[in-house]
């Protein structure tokens, strides 16, 4: 797998403080895997007391982590998701991959990060470390290896989306909010200070809960 080493901004393998915008949290955050699209999500595996994984286990772990992610920044750009124009260098680029990794680890994606809810949605702030630990990357596993259901439902689904659509459909799939009417969603929406209109959120919850009716059928 190609890795482009360069840091935004700097020489290749060159450490650079880059200042990003920082969004007010809405809530707590979710981890672990998601099989169950519309459960919430909760950490798996070996960890400590408190299921979190150990500083040492977190080590072992980030390249491969790593590695994983810069899989599906190549497989976004072979599907047509990003175009060959969209590098890690935008800050809205980044943005969005937040988005795409929230949905596709929703649908089914094997993807170990954690996220919490802010202004602009999903957000995982290991995500955008290991955007700039990109060097670091080592192996990983393809997207949706095994699972071509999950790669079509998340297809789908972003295929063709602005980045406010993007934040509205990963607020429809917080799965602790499960069983909840379009309208009970598109109010909760207006509370929670999205930034599309009703009518984009309304359109993005149809269209999620379309796809993810359909995605056993697709497996």
């Amino acid at each position: 797998m190609k890795q482009d080493c360069a840091r935004p901004g700097g020489a290749p393998g060159e450490a650079r403080v880059t200042h990003m915008p920082i969004a007010r949290s809405r809530h707590g955050g979710e981890s672990g895997q998601a099989w169950d699209p519309m459960e919430p999500l909760s950490m798996g595996g070996n960890g400590n007391a408190h299921g979190a994984p150990s500083y040492a286990q977190e080590a072992r772990g980030r390249p491969e982590r790593t590695g994983t992610l810069f899989r599906f920044v190549n497989y976004l750009h072979r599907m047509g998701v990003l175009k060959d124009s969209d590098t890690l260098d935008s800050l809205e680029v980044q943005q969005a991959l937040q988005k795409y990794a929230y949905i596709a680890k929703r649908v089914g994606m094997n993807l170990d990060y954690t996220f919490k809810f802010l202004d602009v949605g999903a957000f995982s702030v290991d995500i955008g470390m290991d955007i700039y630990r990109r060097c670091c990357a080592k192996g990983g596993t393809e997207p949706f290896e095994g699972d071509p259901g999950a790669s079509r439902a998340f297809l789908e689904i972003v295929r063709g989306r602005d980045i406010e659509w993007l934040e509205a459909a990963t607020l429809a799939m917080d799965g602790r909010h499960g069983g909840e009417t379009r309208d009970e969603f598109a109010e909760r929406a207006k509370r929670e200070n999205l930034s599309c209109g009703r009518d984009t959120a309304v359109d993005a919850f149809d269209h999620v809960m379309s796809c993810v009716g359909r995605l056993e059928s697709w497996r």
